[in-house]
């Protein structure tokens, strides 16, 4: 009996302090939504693997799927010439309403206050 209550004290520790191997999955993508542009929406994020890099540090791989707000024309005619060449030869054409997807990795540090992108 008293080692059940020493184990269910530790699940009730381990639950308490947030014993998580990474950031969840909403925290990840805020951190790629505030790093877009303002004419993409990240959706659909799944972590697809957490690597541990030290005591404190993730490396976490992560599917997620953009979708464009605008169009590339519509996004171009706001920009200068550089910026608007910059973008297109990065994202090649792109409608507004088109989705596309790939995978990204993200470094990630544990502080007091949860999990800080590293850049």
């Amino acid at each position: 009996m008293k080692i059940a209550n020493v184990l269910l004290a530790g699940l009730l520790v381990l639950a308490l302090t947030g014993c998580s191997k990474g950031p969840s999955v909403d925290d990840i993508r805020e951190d790629m939504q505030s790093t877009a542009r303002d004419f993409v929406e990240v959706q659909n994020v799944e972590i697809l693997e957490v690597k541990e890099e030290g005591e404190r540090h993730v490396e976490v791989t992560v599917y997620y799927e953009v979708y464009f707000m605008e169009g590339i024309d519509e996004v171009m005619s706001d920009m200068n010439m550089f910026a608007a060449g910059k973008l297109a030869s990065t994202m090649g054409r792109f409608n507004k309403g088109e989705v596309r997807n790939g995978e990204a990795m993200y470094r990630y540090r544990k502080t007091n206050d949860g999990w800080t992108l590293v850049d």
